[in-house]
């Protein structure tokens, strides 16, 4: 399960702590990007947002993936 307290470093500010979902909703609003750098109690360091597994949706591979329409 993912944390509770989570703390996203936005131009050199700390903000939070927020609660997983609400991490998920930024990501999902573009207020937190792939390179914003997160944090959780028990994390060795700051990370990517994109590097939190569930944060973005999987379905963020390259769309050309999908079959040609015929």
């Amino acid at each position: 399960a993912m944390s509770d307290q989570w703390f996203v470093n936005s131009n050199g500010q700390q903000l939070g702590p927020y609660t997983g979902q609400q991490l998920v909703e930024f990501a999902q609003q573009g207020n937190i990007v792939a390179e914003t750098f997160v944090w959780t109690e028990g994390m060795a360091e700051w990370l990517p947002a994109s590097q939190i597994p569930g944060l973005f949706p999987a379905a963020a591979a390259p769309v050309q993936a999908a079959a040609p329409v015929q």
